[in-house]
């Protein structure tokens, strides 16, 4: 269906534009889907990247005995808000990189295209091959450096460390346990995907059943659209909730393991009441080396 309306959208403007004007045109259209992509791609960074730091710090200030509002969640996150901001940029560039580094065989299918003969097949199989290069490559550079900074939120709005040094943290933490950690975000991935799976085939059915008997009224298509649009609202942020626990837990349990969070935990709570004001007492999470 894609390539037919790429295919309709050429021969139409072709028809009404000279070629030089035409080409022109529907490389201007695809810029802007591309640029519209990644603004897409870039926002939906920040909102994961945000919920993903309050919800630690949410975490954090249970484990501590205090009442984890959404004022005293604000008031700890507002000052790391622009560190957050900055790493979902430079997570957001790196993903790009690799992902343009991935499809530059794209350069030889598009070449193939202004060739003939024995240069086609060149390009074609010169194409195929890098893919077959670069494509694992970029999967197994993206899960890497994903598992490597995976603690990088929880380092800025946890430990209060700039951008740099959340990096670093991040590194140094993962340090021994990567293939660890690979595994349970591996285990946590399946276990979620199996269970919305099991979520959406009846709700699927449910509401093809409902839209079908307001049909005759005229409102089963929209009722069909709004509640799948409602509901995949409502998994995504569910997803995100629960992910940003899940990934907080991974984080408590290396600095357990690594560091002796707990004992500094017991130690922390035995002299600083439950609903102590966070601005007013340390910070238990700090990192050792500051």
């Amino acid at each position: 269906m894609l390539l037919t309306s790429c295919d309709s959208t050429r021969t139409i403007t072709e028809s009404f534009l000279p070629r030089s004007q035409a080409s022109f045109h529907l490389t201007g259209v695809a810029l802007v889907a591309i640029i519209m992509g990644f603004v897409h791609f870039f926002l939906v960074a920040i909102i994961t990247n945000l919920i993903h730091g309050a919800v630690s710090i949410g975490v954090t200030q249970g484990a501590l005995g205090r009442k984890p509002t959404l004022a005293r969640i604000w008031q700890l996150l507002r000052p790391r808000f622009w560190t957050l901001i900055l790493w979902t940029i430079l997570m957001s560039a790196v993903g790009t990189a690799v992902v343009l580094i991935a499809l530059s065989p794209l350069a030889l299918l598009v070449l193939s295209t202004r060739t003939s003969g024995h240069e086609t097949v060149l390009a074609i199989g010169g194409a195929v091959l890098l893919w077959a290069v670069l494509l694992p490559l970029a999967v197994l550079t993206i899960v890497w450096l994903g598992i490597k900074l995976i603690f990088v939120t929880p380092a800025i709005v946890i430990e209060n460390l700039g951008l740099g040094e959340a990096l670093s943290r991040s590194w140094k933490l993962t340090h021994g346990h990567f293939w660890r950690i690979l595994g349970a975000v591996l285990l946590f991935v399946l276990i979620i995907s199996t269970a919305a799976v099991v979520l959406l085939i009846p709700l699927s059915f449910s509401f093809a059943f409902g839209g079908s008997l307001l049909h005759f009224a005229g409102l089963g298509f929209i009722l069909t659209n709004s509640c799948t649009a409602i509901f995949t609202a409502a998994v995504t942020v569910l997803l995100l909730v629960l992910s940003s626990i899940f990934y907080t837990v991974i984080y408590f349990d290396v600095r357990v393991r690594k560091e002796g969070l707990d004992r500094e935990l017991i130690h922390f709570t035995a002299n600083y009441p439950g609903e102590t004001d966070p601005q007013s007492a340390p910070n238990p999470y700090r990192s050792p080396a500051t």
